[in-house]
């Protein structure tokens, strides 16, 4: 299993993976330069590259890091309710119970950031 993370060191934040043993980290910027952050090595698509690093000598020992949130900037963020076994007790229609995310219009999932008052009040330029 491969286990990616973002942490940070006296020396300032980085991203790695963990060794095969789970004692070091292997530090991922340092391997793959043109990378940033876990988020740029994500929209690369470069998981199978960073893979191949599971098996070198670590850079770090795990006691020596601090963890941190594994995606420093993320675009979006889903939260699905469906937390406990008996959630789909809760829906008496047939319908709604083979449906594990229930029937929410996408509308709900999506972020629309408000206007300012003076972008509310601003008349489109002609």
């Amino acid at each position: 299993m491969t286990r990616l993370f973002s942490y940070s060191t006296a020396e300032g934040s980085s991203f790695g993976i963990l060794s095969a043993d789970g004692g070091g980290v292997i530090d991922l910027a340092k391997r793959l330069p043109t990378i940033g952050n876990m988020n740029e090595l994500l929209i690369q698509q470069k998981l199978e590259l960073a893979r191949t690093f599971v098996d070198e000598k670590p850079d770090l020992s795990v006691a020596e890091v601090t963890f941190d949130r594994l995606l420093p900037a993320p675009g979006k963020i889903f939260c699905i309710g469906v937390n406990y076994g008996g959630r789909s007790a809760e829906y008496t229609d047939k319908v709604r119970r083979s449906v594990p995310i229930g029937l929410y219009p996408i509308r709900r999932l999506v972020y629309r950031p408000r206007k300012t008052a003076s972008e509310a009040t601003r008349k489109p330029t002609t």
